[in-house]
Order: structure tokens, then C-alpha cells, then sequence
């Protein structure tokens, strides 16, 4: 997954972590930067996060998003998820595919009222 990411929380990730100064060349052309989630380390993810917290409700879907992990097998998304749970002190709340259902129906149910409780605790959910 890429992350858009715009002019003021670029600028503050690069004042914080000097080696993301390559995404200056990106500002050149607008006021965002996009790089793929799987290159922010948990420190970074858990400081943009902590940026985007700050913004207020506004930005509560960009904190979202960066629990949303794309990797290949045993590329580490279960961990990268349980710590950032641990940094950003909430619960981690597994899913398995098995626990959906068999058929559309179910799974859509099963799906929306997981995310609703998931929601509800503020949790970050990993399958």
C-alpha cells in the first residue's frame, strides 16, 4: 500500500528521521510524497501516527491507514502490527479467514460486525 502523505507531516517525518530526506525531491512537484508503507520502520509509522493524532478527527483515516499493511508471506505484517498496537497502546485483534464463514452472506456479516467491534475498541486488526 502507498501512503500519501502531505507537505507539513513530510517535512515533520524528515526533521525526525533524516535518512527520509529523499522524499524532498517528491515536494518539488506538489505538496504530497507517496512511498510504500512497508518502507516506514514501526518508529516512523508510530511517529506519523502520532502526527496525524494530533491533526484531530480530520486525519483519523490517515492514522487508519497505516495500519493497513501489504506484504508478501513472512514478510512480517504480524509483528509489524503487534508492535505498532504496543506503541500506539491498544489492542490487537486477530482475525482469521476461517472465523468469516463459507459463503458471501456470511462473511460480509461476519467482516462488517468484526470491523464494528474492532472500531468500538479502537483496535488494530490483523488477519
Amino acid at each position: 500500500m502507498k501512503l500519501q502523505i502531505e507537505r507539513p507531516y513530510v517535512e515533520a517525518l524528515i526533521r525526525e528521521f533524516p535518512d527520509l530526506g529523499v522524499l524532498r525531491e517528491q515536494l518539488k512537484f506538489g505538496n504530497k510524497a507517496e512511498l510504500p508503507c512497508q518502507q516506514l520502520s514501526a518508529p516512523q509509522l508510530a511517529f506519523l501516527h502520532s502526527l496525524y493524532a494530533a491533526a484531530g478527527a480530520a486525519m483519523q483515516e490517515r492514522a487508519a491507514q497505516l495500519a493497513t499493511l501489504h506484504r508478501a508471506t513472512g514478510g512480517g505484517k504480524t509483528l509489524t502490527a503487534e508492535v505498532y498496537s504496543e506503541i500506539i497502546k491498544r489492542p490487537l485483534y486477530r482475525v482469521h479467514s476461517g472465523q468469516l464463514g463459507l459463503n458471501v452472506v456470511e462473511m460480509e456479516t461476519a467482516l462488517k460486525n468484526t470491523l464494528t467491534r474492532a472500531q468500538r475498541w479502537g483496535a488494530v486488526v490483523v488477519s
